[in-house]
């Protein structure tokens, strides 16, 4: 990883992007490899301690490309779960958080402050005035 990191320095000036590439080469590369469960979970521990070492080390790049590994690797050891999966429950959950977004743009742009005690304050001001 150091020495990666050296020659890199040394002929480009962003290294970092190069650096998730190449960790995330490493990792696919890795993950194509294995043929069975077992060589998977084994995989994934290993995957598990690089990412113990490289947040006690601060390694912001060897970090995140392992976070992503690691879903990839759980992905794809569950892939006969997801392929099981009916179609419409994809649909369901895709539209559930789509809503869900929606729903938190709509709360979030309104300036006034809502809750049920001003609500209701709002509707006895209305009902005592006897204005709409």
């Amino acid at each position: 990883m150091l020495t990666i990191r050296t020659i890199l320095i040394k002929r480009v000036a962003n290294v970092d992007i190069y650096e998730y590439l190449i960790f995330g080469y490493i990792y696919l590369g890795a993950i194509g490899q294995y043929n069975n469960e077992p060589d998977g979970m084994l995989f994934g521990l290993l995957i598990l301690a690089i990412i113990f070492a490289s947040y006690i080390k601060k390694y912001g790049a060897l970090f995140m490309v392992s976070i992503m590994a690691i879903l990839l690797n759980v992905f794809v050891l569950t892939r006969e779960f997801w392929a099981s999966v009916p179609w419409w429950a994809y649909l369901l959950i895709i539209g559930a958080t789509l809503i869900g977004f929606a729903i938190k743009n709509e709360v979030s742009e309104k300036k006034e402050n809502l809750n049920i005690g001003t609500a209701l304050k709002n509707l006895k001001d209305k009902i005592d005035s006897g204005t709409d």
